[in-house]
Parts: structure tokens; C-alpha cells; sequence
């Protein structure tokens, strides 16, 4: 059976925010630089391929800029996101530890370190990282829903219900995931209405808060004994992300339960009947 999720990508694959979040400096640099510093145009044509999906020529190009460049932890921490993004895992590690041989205090790659780590059901190497991260940059909360799923992976829930606690104040985005992995907690306990109801109030907050739908699709049954809520969550679900790996399981999940339980009419409950469960 399928398993809940915490967000829709896998932890590491927060690429685009970390491509763009970088983007301007990257134009800056090499307007000001033209061709006078070496490897500076091999890391803003990289940046530019691994924006488009190019990750071969993505991956040359940063790895001539590691070459090139006098400091060359930003092109090893992008280095690691190619080869991250092309799965290679012991790759990208080895180019953000690189990063962080260059520069200890290079805190991208540390967030990017700990996403590959958490990915990788390596718990308690994230933790270390997440934490290192937030020292470095205790303004920035990017981390923290992050290290709450690791402790809650190495489980320490009480420390991972903490960190929600606090996420709540930081925001919409911040709300809605942390509200979401207060389900998953609630869940690890075998507390499915708890968990439910955690997955609802994240909906609450934000409608378009696709994880939240899959999670309560996955606990409505078998957890709350209600087939026709999960078809209706994963069909919503489906709806709301169509193109990540999941909508497709969503889809056959809900095909497989609704000829388990319905006929094809009976599939499709009056609203009165696939009320939510209060």
C-alpha cells in the first residue's frame, strides 16, 4: 500500500526554488565579470540548463566551473543538484561535501546535504545538517519542516511535534506543512481520526495543499474504513497534481478501490454522502 507523504517532491528536489533563489546573483556576477573570471560563465550557463532540465549539460558545465573557479563551493553545491536531480546519489553527495570542504559555512549545501540525506532514509545524518543549517541561518525557516519529518523518522516525536508547533506563526506555506506532518505524527501513533483531522485543518489553510489530500485518501481507508472518502481524496488529489509520479498511483488506487467496493455508479457518492468525517 501506498505510503503518506510529507510534500510532493522528494525532500532534495526543491531545485527550482534553489535554481531561482541564486538566479540574480549568478547574472550579476557575470555581468560584472564578463570573461575575466574563469568558470563564472560555465556556472551561470549550468544554472541555466539545470532551469531547463538539461542536466547533462548542467553537469559538465559545473563541473568545469569547479575547475575554474577560485571558490568553487557554489559550483559543487550545483554540481550536487544535477546529479541529484539525475539520481545519482552518491555523486551529489560527494559534490556538496565537496561544497562544504571549500566552505564549511556554505549553508545551501548543507540544506541541500540534509534534503539528500532525509531522501535517502539516512535520518540522522539530515538532523545534523538541518541543525547546522539553522545556526547558520537562524532567520531562515526553509529547514525546519525538513528536520521536524527526520526526527519524526528516527522517532523522536515529541521534538518533531515541537518544531510543528513553532512552524505554525512562520505563515501560510509553513501552516499548511506543518499541520500536515502533525497528521503524520498522529499517524505513526495509530491514531487515524487524529491524523485525519490534521491532514483537514492543513486543507483549511490552504485548498491547494495537495500532500495533505493524498494523506487523508490514505488514511480514510483502511485506517477510517471509508472507501468512498479515499476515492474521492485521491481523485481530488489526482486532480490537483496530475503530473507528479503519485498522481498516477492516485488514479489506479482509487480505480482498484472503487471495483473492490462500488459499481461504477456507486463510485460517485451525492455529496451529502462523502461528507467529511467530523
Amino acid at each position: 500500500m501506498p505510503r503518506l507523504i510529507f510534500h510532493l517532491k522528494a525532500p532534495g528536489m526543491s531545485l527550482k526554488e534553489s535554481v531561482q533563489r541564486c538566479l540574480w546573483m549568478l547574472v550579476i556576477s557575470a555581468g560584472l565579470a564578463g570573461c575575466s573570471k574563469p568558470g563564472v560563465s560555465d556556472l551561470y550557463e549550468g544554472q541555466k540548463a539545470l532551469e531547463n532540465g538539461d542536466l547533462q549539460k548542467a553537469t559538465a558545465s559545473f563541473r568545469q566551473a569547479t575547475q575554474l573557479l577560485a571558490t568553487p563551493a557554489r559550483a559543487w553545491n550545483y554540481l550536487g543538484l544535477a546529479y541529484q536531480r539525475d539520481g545519482q546519489y552518491i555523486q551529489a553527495r560527494d559534490a556538496f561535501m565537496q561544497a562544504l570542504k571549500h566552505d564549511e559555512n556554505a549553508a545551501q549545501a548543507r540544506f541541500n546535504l540534509g534534503c539528500l540525506l532525509l531522501e535517502n532514509d539516512q535520518s540522522s545524518l539530515a538532523i545534523e545538517q538541518f541543525k547546522t543549517f539553522g545556526m547558520l541561518r537562524p532567520e531562515d525557516p526553509r529547514a525546519l519542516p525538513y528536520l521536524a519529518l527526520a526526527h519524526l523518522r528516527e522517532g523522536d516525536l515529541p521534538t518533531a511535534q515541537a518544531i510543528c508547533e513553532g512552524l505554525t506563526s512562520n505563515g501560510k506555506q509553513s501552516t499548511a506543512q506543518a499541520l500536515n506532518l502533525m497528521g503524520l505524527i498522529q499517524q505513526s501513533q495509530k491514531k487515524p481520526r487524529e491524523a485525519y483531522n490534521y491532514f483537514h485543518a492543513s486543507l483549511e489553510v490552504q485548498t491547494d495543499y495537495p500532500p495533505a489530500l493524498w494523506n487523508q485518501g490514505m488514511t480514510a481507508f483502511p485506517g477510517l474504513n471509508r472507501p468512498d472518502l479515499a476515492v474521492k481524496k485521491l481523485r481530488e488529489f489526482n486532480f490537483r497534481a496530475a503530473k507528479h509520479p503519485l498522481g498516477s498511483v492516485a488514479k489506479e488506487h482509487a480505480s482498484m478501490l472503487e471495483k473492490q467496493f462500488f459499481t461504477a455508479e456507486e463510485s460517485k457518492p451525492k455529496p451529502e454522502e462523502s461528507a467529511d468525517p467530523p
